[in-house]
């Protein structure tokens, strides 16, 4: 794995994530949901700083959701962008329609493969 330097605002801040849940077990992983997107759309800082605070995470996995940046990128900017994120766990997409649901899935399936 390739080194990364990490000096990002959004390693300054600190949050911690709180649970609410009414069956208590023992959490074995974390899984944490927030937007990337190319033009930073619904993120609370730039995409680069973004970028940055994934290398430094450890323990969690990440799930990019907005990737297609509420309507405002094409799914073809979206998939020339994630891919390229580090330590990614996953992606969850937004569709309205069924047919909508088959292109994007069977598109997000391919670059998932690639």
């Amino acid at each position: 794995m390739k080194s990364h330097a990490v000096r990002s605002e959004a390693l300054t801040d600190h949050a911690s994530p709180g649970f609410v849940t009414y069956n208590l077990v023992r959490f074995a992983e974390i899984y944490i949901m927030t937007p990337f997107n190319s033009i930073g759309c619904q993120m609370s800082y730039s995409p680069q700083s973004c970028e940055d605070c994934l290398w430094a995470l450890d323990e969690v996995d990440i799930i990019a959701t907005s990737i297609m940046a509420a309507g405002n990128s094409k799914l073809d900017e979206a998939i020339s962008y994630i891919p390229g994120l580090p330590k990614l766990f996953g992606v969850a997409a937004g569709v309205s329609s069924k047919e909508q649901a088959r292109g994007t899935f069977a598109r997000l399936r391919r670059m998932a493969h690639e």
